[in-house]
């Protein structure tokens, strides 16, 4: 997908790897999650500076949030927040978690519940 002012609606939404792709996918995980939308943030610290990671807990539900904003795979530790092992949703497909870490695809989001 290229970028600016040139980038149609119509394209976007012809492309499944759009940004408007991946922000109606993000809407619909709010909509879906309730400690998205109502959760306290608590930030996880990660060694890595190019993943951003935190948990979200509302009276619902607790869930981790990974995001890797770099062009390559990142693997992280997540210390005591990997007692949420299990994948509930992904941005791109590729991502596992194993042995207490989590692995990412380029520019992915990933939601541990």
């Amino acid at each position: 997908t290229s970028d600016g002012p040139d980038v149609s609606v119509e394209a976007e939404e012809a492309d499944p790897n759009s940004l408007l792709h991946l922000y109606r996918t993000l809407i619909g995980w709010r909509s879906q999650i309730s400690a998205l939308r109502d959760g306290v943030l608590h930030n996880v610290p990660i060694d890595d500076p190019h993943v951003l990671a935190y948990t979200l807990q509302d009276a619902q539900s607790k869930v981790v949030v990974v995001h890797n904003l770099s062009c390559d795979v990142r693997t992280v530790s997540l210390g005591s927040a990997m007692q949420k092992t299990t994948i509930l949703v992904q941005s791109e497909t590729g991502a596992t978690v194993n042995l207490g870490q989590v692995s990412l695809p380029p520019y992915a989001t990933v939601i541990l519940h």
